[in-house]
């Protein structure tokens, strides 16, 4: 029943968005407008370490993913983009009985064009669904401000922003700040290289029922190889997480693979020039550390 909610909820969010990007193309008459759809399948190993229990867990869980976007010019020197993602994930996690089933995310940025790049801000809001001890979701939101430098061969992107939320326990990771950079190397015109670090500060409840101070760590690294036109592309990525909190006496580390294709409409060019306009931001994985920590992570 929860995932029919969520695949509603994530139809009724992009219809809208859909339906004004293509308004405003229209009216200007010029395709400033990029419309992209992405999934993926992956599989993630979870390790849990508690020093003051002396125990040490794992175990396997796979997921399917979904990113919808679109992103275009709306004035003289001005951007935006609509961004909505959601993942489902099975149910064979190996370590314990409470783990993410799936969480929705969507989000908005707005920019302003600068002689190499943008400068801008962003927010979004999300829900996520667990099997836990609890029988509410959990949401969250968050918004900060980004930048991106565009180069000769390389797109260089940063955020930092602030991330909260609320659940039945407090278990998510809430109150935090947040930070990412990284970087789209171009090998050639049609193949990808992207590699960012990023990570979180926040509080979290532990066991114990008391807050305590959480830290995140991320590394994404990810090759895209670009045909049609540079309009669809495939990719493989990795995704290493690792969560910390009590002072490091709990923690717990993700590893995941995943392997995915993106598919967009109304652009130009090969993937170079596509990471360089309209429609090529992406958001922080805050939806990912907010399941994580308020599921997988106890």
């Amino acid at each position: 029943m929860e995932r029919t909610v969520l695949a509603i909820a994530f139809c009724a969010l992009i219809t809208p968005v859909a339906e004004a990007a293509d308004a405003i193309g229209d009216s200007s008459g010029e395709a400033n407008w990029v419309f992209r759809l992405g999934g993926a399948l992956d599989a993630y190993h979870v390790n849990q370490v508690d020093n003051d229990e002396g125990t040490d867990s794992d175990g396997w869980n796979t997921g399917a993913h979904l990113d919808l976007a679109a992103g275009g010019l709306i004035g003289e020197g001005w951007g935006t983009q609509f961004d909505v993602r959601g993942s489902l994930f099975s149910d064979n996690h190996g370590s314990d009985d409470d783990w993410t089933k799936s969480y929705l995310t969507g989000g908005m940025h707005l920019y302003a064009l600068t002689p190499n790049g943008l400068l801008g801000a962003f927010a979004g809001a999300g829900i996520a669904d667990d099997t836990g001890d609890t029988d509410e979701n959990q949401t969250y939101w968050f918004g900060g401000v980004e930048g991106q430098w565009t180069l000769s061969s390389a797109v260089l992107f940063a955020e930092a922003g602030y991330l909260d939320g609320t659940d039945e326990y407090d278990e998510g990771i809430n109150q935090a700040v947040f930070g990412r950079v990284g970087v789209h190397y171009f090998a050639l015109p049609d193949l990808v290289l992207t590699g960012a670090v990023s990570g979180a500060a926040g509080l979290q409840d532990n066991s114990d029922e008391l807050e305590s101070e959480a830290l995140i760590g991320d590394l994404h690294l990810e090759a895209e190889h670009g045909f049609g036109n540079g309009q669809n592309s495939v990719f493989v990525s990795y995704d290493g997480t690792l969560v910390s909190f009590d002072g490091g006496d709990h923690r717990t580390d993700f590893h995941g693979v995943m392997l995915g294709f993106r598919m967009r409409l109304g652009g130009s060019g090969d993937l170079q020039s596509t990471y360089s306009g309209p429609g090529a931001l992406s958001l922080t994985p805050v939806d990912r550390w907010f399941a994580y920590t308020a599921n997988e992570v106890e």
